[in-house]
């Protein structure tokens, strides 16, 4: 039911179709990046692999928006669980777009660099482990 409401006009029909529509350009942009740009400029797999995630962060927090925009109408309960996802897509968009940020930004400092990404990511690792209350 609330799947089919997103092909009929209400409230939450330009939330969904426009994260949507956000995915499919995001997953376009995951193709094109790591097929046909990074290898036209011969690339490290180390930018493949920042680069993927940086986008996938933004799969995710576009595709977790349009679900909790789609399927947030069954009960409160359930709108609460999706919005706790949504931030969470929300969070990875943000992550990715800050990985990306500090790997361009100190490339020809690797070791600002190193030292900013285990910063970095031991901060996810310890919100991690304390999120299992959060969702």
């Amino acid at each position: 039911m609330c799947a089919k409401s997103a092909f009929h006009i209400n409230n939450e029909t330009i939330n969904i179709w426009s994260h949507l529509l956000g995915f499919i350009y995001f997953t376009y942009q995951q193709y094109y990046t790591n097929y046909i740009v990074l290898p036209s400029v011969g690339s490290h797999k180390a930018d493949h692999f920042v680069f993927t995630l940086s986008i996938f962060g933004m799969q995710m927090c576009m595709l977790l928006s349009a679900s909790y925009h789609t399927f947030g109408c069954t009960s409160i309960e359930m709108r609460q669980k999706w919005l706790k996802m949504d931030i969470f897509g929300i969070s990875a968009g943000l992550l990715g777009m800050y990985l990306n940020g500090i790997y361009t930004a100190f490339f020809c400092f690797q070791d600002h660099l190193t030292s900013y990404i285990y910063i970095l990511l031991g901060i996810f690792v310890c919100l991690c482990t304390d999120s299992a209350r959060f969702l």
